[in-house]
């Protein structure tokens, strides 16, 4: 349960903002569900009211000292975030969410980046925009709706987006940032390498397919599309479809002999790894791999959000290494299985 009474009070106490913001927003990139659907005569799930009000709170109290930050802490992305002169803290929400669009291609490639600290910037801009209405020459129709007393505010499509983004992008960071980086000998990640078959590649096309196709999706585009389309979704290949107005392509799995590399792309690598191991389960961002609950009900699982992919026990444990070949020698040699090839 995520501590809405805790949030109500910091909404409207500076001290008790400043004091507990930061964990009420690691709890909110860990513990809420956001591929939750809404009752259908309500808006939002927990997790979209939640960010909302956190937005509210980092918007109202600065709770973590970010308000006077200018674009020059934010090192090289400065020219990045600054749109046409405008500085993050004054962008419009279609801005913010070029920034956020931008933040994907560079999420877990940019090691002098603090995408953690852009990303809480672009929360506080939530919360300012989320706070005010706007006159009719200010509104963008796609974005605004008017109100009953003649104004203008975002629309609820339009929140949902944003915060659906925020959340997925503030959850891949957490995990890059605190998951741990492991290491096997190249001699054990050989011998399972080795245990892949023309049988395993044949027989997980179709799980290649689904997965690269929402790896192919930008970051919370499968959240929005579910909340959106509540009695319709049913697979992400609508997602990808809609979003690229029917103008897609979709990837071809490589040969097997590229495969069995330690370079190999770890999305080509996992639909195989599931053949041998298939009694792990694998979550993405619309069926609960932003929640540590969801990840710590099986001994083993894999975290698949875009396209990184993470390991998990079931002690909210997260792991990370170059190849994830690793990732799966690490799990084999802790549960002492060895598969056997077909």
């Amino acid at each position: 349960m995520l501590p809405f009474s805790e949030l109500l009070h910091a909404s409207s106490d500076e001290e008790t903002a400043c004091a507990v913001c930061k964990r009420l927003l690691l709890n909110w990139v860990n513990s809420s569900d956001g591929s939750e659907l809404p009752s259908l005569d309500v808006k939002f799930n927990d997790m979209q009211v939640f960010g909302q009000g956190l937005a509210y709170v980092m918007s109202k109290f600065d709770p973590l000292e970010i308000r006077d930050s200018h674009t020059e802490d934010l090192g090289g992305l400065c020219q990045n975030v600054c749109m046409k002169g405008i500085q993050l803290q004054n962008c419009d929400w279609m801005q913010c969410l070029d920034v956020l669009l931008y933040v994907q291609t560079i999420i877990g490639r940019s090691p002098n980046v603090d995408v953690g600290f852009l990303l809480a910037l672009v929360m506080q801009r939530f919360g300012d925009l989320l706070a005010v209405q706007c006159q009719f020459e200010d509104a963008v129709p796609s974005h605004y709706e008017s109100t009953n007393d003649g104004w203008h505010e975002l629309t609820v499509a339009t929140r949902i987006h944003g915060i659906n983004t925020l959340y997925c992008l503030m959850r891949i960071d957490h995990l890059l940032v605190n998951a741990e980086k492991i290491h096997i000998q190249d001699s054990e990640v050989d011998k399972y390498m080795q245990e892949l078959s023309r049988y395993h590649h044949e027989a997980s096309l179709h799980e290649f397919y689904n997965i690269s196709i929402i790896a192919d999706c930008t970051v919370g585009s499968i959240l929005t599309y579910k909340h959106t389309f509540k009695d319709q979704f049913n697979d992400c290949s609508q997602v990808v479809y809609y979003n690229c107005n029917g103008n897609y392509n979709r990837q071809r799995q490589i040969p097997l002999s590229e495969i069995k590399s330690v370079s190999a792309c770890a999305l080509n690598v996992i639909p195989l790894l599931i053949q041998l191991k298939p009694d792990m389960p694998v979550l993405y961002e619309h069926t609960g791999a932003c929640t540590n609950e969801m990840c710590s009900r099986a001994p083993w699982t894999w975290v698949v959000l875009n396209r990184h992919i993470f390991l998990c026990d079931d002690k909210h444990n997260f792991y990370i290494a170059d190849s994830i070949y690793e990732l799966f020698a690490f799990v084999m040699e802790s549960v002492g299985d060895v598969p056997m090839a077909d």
